[in-house]
């Protein structure tokens, strides 16, 4: 193409020459500096320099507590129990503090086991001659009538009776007269601690400041003649004694350890020798525990030397010691319980389990005559000794006494 003819639609400038030679004016004396340009894209980061020091610390600053954050999975869960640490030294004592009030009183506690009885005592001293007393034979009369008097020494006539120097009698025995009236007619009235002896009732009176009292007595004394205290043939001549008390009781013996005294106070009134016990058990007492250990294995037998059974231990073997044949219990008066009609009912006392264990029913510790109260008891006419029946405590009903060892 022509030099100067361009093609249509092309710009007027041609292409870039070749970059022309720099004017040496220029050089040495540059233009101002024109105004920057616009910032242009950020180039690419370059490689990681070196680390430099550590520099210094700077002020701490507390800021105010952040919100706390929500509890994690793990602490819902209770870790895992610590191992124990070491035990701390022992600190000194603290001081002592003030004395505290007085606290109040205790219940009464149960009452204790009975002890043993103790030996028997030795005899007691003689005791002091009789004394005189004050009315004179001539006195003790009634009027206008022979004398009364009998027997003012027993087995001697009124005749060798002696008389003091101031002619008052000496009475070392009760007189004897026939009857109340006659007693009374006697003059002058005789002193306070006279005993008389009344024929028609059969009984004793005693003179006291203001008129005369009956003397009440006890039992009847047993029939020695019926009652021995020979040895024994069974076991080796070993064996314990089972007895009744001379008359029925209810509930209120006045508790264990009384009943014990009535058992052995009756033996020795019967001549007998043994220990003997109540058998009777209580809150305090086992059945089973009377006898002495070593005694246990022994027969059981009545006042009369019948075997009743085996031995004390076969008695608790949860059978309710049943008797082999029609029981014979002997009292220490020598009645025999099942005929005698002293004992209305044959029922026996006894306020155990059949194995000889304590319990809770009799009658508040046998201290209770109570209507509402009961007590274990035993049919005898069921050939029992250990039945489980319950009777009101105001029951009279049959106590028995067991020989709770064999020394003698």
């Amino acid at each position: 193409m022509p030099p100067g003819l361009r093609p249509a639609g092309q710009a007027l400038f041609g292409a870039a020459g070749p970059p022309g030679k720099a004017d040496l004016e220029a050089v040495l004396d540059p233009g101002k500096a024109g105004p920057p340009g616009k910032d242009g894209l950020p180039g690419q980061p370059g490689p990681r320099g070196r680390e430099g020091p550590k520099g210094e610390r700077g002020a701490v600053v507390v800021g105010l507590p952040g919100v706390p954050g929500a509890v994690g999975a793990l602490a819902r869960r209770p870790g895992k129990k610590g191992k124990r640490g070491r035990r701390g030294k022992k600190g000194k004592a603290g001081k002592a503090g003030k004395r505290g009030k007085k606290g109040k009183k205790g219940k009464r506690g149960p009452r204790g086991r009975p002890g043993r009885h103790g030996p028997v005592g030795p005899p007691g001293l003689p005791s002091l001659p009789a004394g005189c007393g004050k009315a004179t034979l001539h006195q003790l009369r009634p009027p206008g009538e022979p004398p009364l008097l009998r027997g003012l020494r027993l087995g001697l006539p009124p005749a060798d009776t002696t008389q003091a120097e101031d002619d008052h009698l000496c009475i070392d025995e009760p007189v004897t007269f026939r009857n109340g009236l006659a007693l009374q007619q006697v003059t002058p009235t005789p002193s306070p601690g006279t005993l008389v002896y009344l024929e028609e009732e059969d009984a004793f009176v005693g003179r006291v400041k203001r008129g005369w009292r009956y003397v009440r007595m006890g039992t009847m004394m047993p029939d020695y003649t019926r009652l021995s205290d020979r040895p024994l043939a069974p076991s080796g001549g070993k064996s314990l004694r089972l007895a009744a008390l001379n008359a029925p009781l209810d509930g209120n013996m006045g508790g264990l350890r009384r009943a014990d005294r009535r058992c052995f106070r009756q033996s020795r009134q019967a001549g007998l020798r043994g220990t003997f016990r109540a058998l009777l058990t209580s809150n305090t007492q086992d059945l089973n525990s009377i006898v002495r250990r070593q005694d246990r294995h022994l027969p059981i037998i009545n006042l009369k030397d019948e075997k009743l059974f085996e031995s004390w231990d076969s008695i608790f073997s949860g059978t309710q010691a049943i008797f082999a044949r029609r029981p014979s219990l002997i009292s220490f008066g020598g009645d025999n319980v099942m005929e005698s009609s002293i004992w209305p009912s044959k029922h026996v006392w006894h306020g155990s389990g059949v194995t000889g264990n304590r319990s809770a029913i009799a009658c508040d510790g046998w201290t209770s005559n109570g209507r509402l109260n009961r007590g274990l008891t035993s049919s005898l006419e069921l050939y029992r000794l250990l039945g489980q029946d319950t009777h009101s405590c105001e029951r009279q009903l049959v106590v028995l006494c067991i020989e709770v060892t064999t020394e003698r």
